[in-house]
C-alpha cells in the first residue's frame, strides 16, 4: 500500500510512540521515529517529511527551540504534542512556527483529523502553485510595499523577492487582500486556514495574525496594514491594486 504521507514523529515516550505508530500506519501513513532531540535535524534532512509530530519536552534538547530550527528549513506542517496544559505553552509553540497543538493524552481520531487538515492545506497550496504552467502572467495584488502573487502563492517585497510565509499565513493574507476594508471574524479566518474537523481555539488566529504582522512590518508602522476590530476580528486597511 502506498503511503498517504511521510510523518516524522519526535517523541521519547515509548507508550505514545507505539500507539501513534500503530494507528497512523494502519491509516496508510509512513512513520519515521526519532527518539532524541539531537538527532531530529539530521533525520529531517534525510527524510524530508510531509508533516512533523513534535513533542516539546526532551531529555537532551529544547523542543520549543527545535520548532524554530525546523521551520527555518521547511514549510511542512509542525504539529506539537505535549503534556503541558498551559495556554501560554500553546501560544509560544505557535509563535515559534508550529502550525497546530494537541495535548496528551489525546484521542487518535482527533490526532488523525488534525494531521489530515494540515496536509490538506499544504496540498491545496501546492496544487494551486502548479497552475502557473499556463502561458499567462500571474495575477498579483499590490498593497503598500507588498505584492501577493495569487498564482505562485507567494508574498513579494518591493524588490519582488519572496518572503518566508507558511501556507496558512498566505491563505490568511489572501483573505484580507481579497476583502480590503472589510472586518473578518476570527471564526471566518480560522475556517479559511483550517479544515475544521476538530475544535480549535481563538488564540491560534491571534498568534498567526501576530506572525504575519511581524513579517510585513506592521510592528514598525504608525498605521498598520492589518487592524484589530474590537469585538469582531481583523481588517486590512490598505488600497489594493490588481497587477496582471
Amino acid at each position: 500500500m502506498n503511503s498517504k504521507a511521510t510523518i516524522l514523529l519526535v517523541d521519547d515516550d515509548e507508550k505514545t510512540q507505539a500507539a501513534v505508530i500503530d494507528y497512523l500506519q494502519a491509516e496508510g501513513y509512513a512513520i519515521i521515529l526519532v527518539r532524541y532531540g539531537q538527532k531530529v535535524l539530521s533525520e529531517f534532512e534525510r527524510v524530508c517529511p510531509d508533516l512533523i509530530l513534535l513533542d516539546v519536552v526532551f531529555q537532551d534538547e529544547d523542543g520549543v527551540a527545535l520548532i524554530n530550527q525546523i521551520r527555518s528549513r521547511t514549510a511542512s506542517p509542525i504539529l506539537v504534542i505535549s503534556e503541558k496544559k498551559d495556554l501560554m505553552d500553546k501560544v509560544v509553540g505557535l509563535e515559534m512556527g508550529a502550525d497546530d497543538y494537541i495535548e496528551k493524552p489525546f484521542e487518535m481520531r482527533e490526532l488523525l483529523a488534525r494531521i489530515k487538515a494540515n496536509l490538506r492545506l499544504v496540498r491545496a497550496v501546492e496544487k494551486q502553485a502548479q497552475k502557473e504552467s499556463a502561458p499567462k502572467k500571474a495575477s498579483i495584488l499590490h498593497f503598500g510595499h507588498w505584492y501577493l502573487d495569487l498564482e505562485r502563492h507567494e508574498l513579494l517585497n518591493e524588490e519582488r523577492q519572496p518572503i518566508d510565509l507558511t501556507p496558512g499565513e498566505i491563505e490568511m493574507l489572501k483573505a484580507f487582500v481579497m476583502s480590503p476594508g472589510k472586518a473578518l471574524s476570527r471564526d471566518h479566518l480560522f475556517d479559511l486556514t483550517r479544515d475544521r474537523g476538530y475544535e480549535g481555539f481563538d488564540r491560534a488566529v491571534d498568534v498567526q495574525i501576530s506572525r504575519i504582522r511581524k513579517k510585513i512590518g506592521d510592528d514598525n508602522r504608525d498605521r498598520p496594514y492589518i487592524k484589530t476590530i474590537r469585538g469582531v476580528g481583523y481588517m486590512l486597511d490598505a488600497d489594493i491594486t490588481v497587477i496582471e
